[in-house]
């Protein structure tokens, strides 16, 4: 996990999601809001990579684990959110952004 935060920390988004998909379980044995979060570090690698349904589909299963209040105050998730407004507003977005707090 530390290793995924410091390859987005470094720009270095594509090695970014590689070394994440080498974690033990995918994550999956972290408590959920480490769940959490390391999914909103992978969405935000995944859409400088324009992975746009990959990054919206990261947040929506941080939202089902951790809760809709915990994703509320995520910085970082909101700023995805934003970055994929740019490029998408289908319904499921947008409803998303909503919950989040992100202007439309």
């Amino acid at each position: 996990m530390q290793t995924v935060d410091i390859n987005i920390s470094n720009e270095r988004f594509a090695e970014a999601l590689k070394v994440a998909k080498t974690m033990p379980n995918r994550g999956i044995g972290l408590a959920p809001v480490a769940q959490g979060r390391h999914l909103v570090d992978k969405a935000a690698a995944a859409v400088q990579l324009g992975q746009y349904q990959l990054a919206l589909d990261m947040l929506l299963t941080a939202e089902r684990i951790v809760g809709k209040e915990w994703v509320r105050y995520q910085t970082l998730l909101r700023t995805v959110v934003s970055v994929l407004l740019q490029h998408d507003r289908r319904s499921t977005l947008r409803e998303f952004a909503h919950r989040v707090g992100v202007s439309v």
